[in-house]
């Protein structure tokens, strides 16, 4: 039997920081719509191999699914984060332990379809791998909402921080920035979802870092793309600028 991937997109109303933001109007669709429509515009979208949903607890959400013509599975409030909310909807969906399951944030639509299928090609070469976090090289490491990814010579993950690491004391690199976009290897994803929050997971606000502490075989790997999720209300408003000139938005309805 061939392995599937799993392309889902965990999206709830309680977010702390911005609450009810999913159903954010942008373009006529609500904001996780855009995740939705832009991860089926992948090539092989539409392959038994892969399956596409959205994760929510939310009767509101679902009813737009509904509305959208959105596929979608129904989880429990009783998650931490979108992980622990992707691996019971991979349970559901009956995910076997080596299919890859690619998170994809419903608050970033203006994700690139080439960047999840990029994403989903480098783990199924690579299924020894636990979980894969693509980065995106940059010299700008002020902001405090991104990861920075310290890495060894093979770009196996050896920390994550929303701190400025490494402090570039004696010489100056380029930094590694955690992108929104990551992989589990479904046996790993539902041991995660198993323990509970760790100390450094709590401390940094990264969920990623639940497998660290876990032992995960954890890798990185560059991708070239930037851009703005919905993580704050002033993001928001500039996804809706950056949406009206976005030239994959002319893709989808």
């Amino acid at each position: 039997m061939k392995n599937r991937n799993f392309f889902l997109i965990p999206c709830r109303m309680e977010s702390t920081r911005f609450p009810n933001k999913p159903l954010l109007p942008i373009d006529g669709l609500p904001m996780f719509a855009h995740v939705y429509k832009r991860v089926q515009l992948m090539k092989n979208a539409k392959s038994s191999e892969n399956v596409i949903r959205v994760c929510t607890p939310n009767e509101e959400i679902i009813d737009q699914c509904v509305r959208h013509n959105i596929e979608v599975v129904e989880t429990s409030f009783d998650h931490v984060n979108g992980t622990e909310r992707i691996a019971e909807a991979a349970r559901t969906l009956g995910a076997a332990d080596d299919d890859i399951v690619v998170n994809v944030q419903g608050d970033d639509p203006l994700v690139i379809p080439s960047d999840v299928e990029e994403l989903n090609a480098y783990h199924s070469s690579f299924r020894h791998l636990d979980m894969v976090i693509p980065h995106l090289r940059t010299d700008d490491p002020k902001n405090e909402l991104a990861g920075k990814i310290v890495t060894d010579s093979a770009d196996k993950i050896l920390y994550i921080s929303r701190n400025t690491i490494p402090s570039n004391y004696r010489k100056n690199i380029s930094y590694k920035k955690h992108l929104s976009i990551y992989s589990f290897r479904n046996d790993a994803l539902q041991l995660f979802a198993k323990e509970p929050e760790t100390e450094l997971e709590k401390s940094e606000g990264i969920e990623a870092l639940r497998g660290l502490e876990l032992g995960f075989n954890m890798q990185t790997f560059a991708l070239q793309n930037e851009y703005t999720p919905v993580d704050v209300p002033e993001q928001y408003e500039l996804v809706k600028e950056f949406m009206k000139t976005d030239q994959i938005r002319k893709l989808y309805s």
